[in-house]
């Protein structure tokens, strides 16, 4: 078994290969070696290599003082019993190196946007933007040792924010326990990304910060044009239902290719029994937030059609269900414009159009914006 050209060994019964790390980030520099080893064992460093106040880690987590003896050869030492199975050694422990240290650096703000955000978990929900965010700003910040900023990872969708044209750029306190992370995200498709930040310490351990941002630049409604459809003439991230039936009851509902607005429509085709057919998505509203559905329609639905808003019940709070006013028919394609506000309490929110009796409703063209 060979160690690296760095090392000159004499190792035995080691499971794995031994690990060194001659340097850290550049202002934090340290010298490790990782062992793994079923027995005690003996290493010899080379005279190049010097080494001064060197401490190991036992198994359970205490760092102590290494015996070292030298010779004609260099430095050489064994393995204490108390370090078999898994060891780091710290071959000079730096004047800044605070140990033990089991801690990694915590996460003291962040911001997408203008926008503040709540540390709370691993993953925060900035919710929905209608252009990528000009910039993402974290802030970490460490107790006991500096932060690694050499090692700071930054990736946008699990890859390097550089790949959309991003920058990432790190400022540290002078004494390196406090790091700004201000992320310019790049050239970002419209749709949810999600952040990864792992922010390191400077510790033989390497511990470490990891956390996520997630955010969507998709529209608020999706397939709006309705030119997304399976099979089935069923639109792509839309749901067909009639309620109130009746035995009675029969309808269609199906993307009609080349009726729209523009291309596609949805259509709506109320033919006997009761009759109220709905089609609705789930959409990222904020509770509290005013809204304005837009888009086009004509309809010869004989109890009208129009579209609405709807929020889940919560706990004691009741299901918030909204209509527009209703549509008048029209043989004609016909823009419609309604405000709304999603009620605060809310934790999700589905949007419908809808059609009433017997007849045909078609929609296209369908946009959800907030208002200004």
């Amino acid at each position: 078994m060979k160690l690296p050209a760095a090392l000159a060994c004499c190792i035995m019964a080691l499971t794995v290969p031994a690990h060194s790390a001659w340097s850290g980030p550049a202002q934090y520099p340290i010298r490790t070696i990782t062992l793994s080893s079923t027995v005690r064992c003996r290493i010899t460093l080379g005279p190049d290599k010097p080494v001064n106040e060197p401490t190991y880690v036992t198994a359970d987590g205490e760092w102590k003082r290494l015996e070292v003896k030298k010779s004609a050869t260099g430095t050489f030492f064994s393995l204490p019993a108390d370090a078999a199975g898994f060891t780091i050694i710290l071959l000079d422990r730096p004047k800044w190196l605070s140990l033990p240290d089991t801690d990694a650096p915590v996460l003291k703000a962040a911001g997408i946007g203008d926008m503040a955000l709540s540390p709370n978990g691993v993953t925060m929900d900035a919710g929905h933007f209608f252009e990528t965010p000009s910039r993402i700003v974290f802030t970490a910040a460490d107790q006991l040792n500096p932060i690694n900023g050499d090692a700071i990872t930054v990736l946008i969708d699990g890859r390097k924010v550089s790949e959309y044209g991003g920058k990432v750029k790190i400022e540290q306190s002078a004494d390196g326990k406090h790091a700004d992370i201000i992320v310019t995200p790049g050239d970002l498709a419209k749709r949810e990304h999600t952040v990864t930040l792992i922010v390191p310490d400077a510790t033989p351990r390497r511990n470490a910060l990891k956390l996520g941002i997630a955010f969507s630049t998709a529209p608020l409604v999706a397939n709006g044009g309705f030119e997304k459809a399976n099979r089935n003439l069923v639109a792509t991230g839309w749901r067909y239902a009639a309620w109130g039936v009746n035995k009675d009851t029969k309808w269609k509902t199906i993307v009609a290719k080349g009726e729209g607005h523009t291309g596609s429509a949805v259509k709506m085709t109320g033919i006997g029994g009761n009759l109220y057919l709905i089609v609705g998505q789930e959409s990222k509203l904020v509770a509290g937030q005013t809204y304005i559905f837009s888009g086009w329609y004509r309809s010869e639905a004989e109890g009208g059609c129009g579209v609405s808003l709807c929020g889940p019940a919560v706990g004691d709070l009741k299901q918030q269900y909204v209509e527009s006013p209703k549509f008048e028919n029209t043989a004609e394609w016909t823009p419609f414009s309604w405000e709304v506000t999603a009620e605060a309490g809310h934790t999700s929110f589905e949007i419908f159009v809808f059609s009433k009796g017997k007849g045909v409703s078609w929609f296209d063209d369908l946009e959800l914006m907030p208002k200004e």
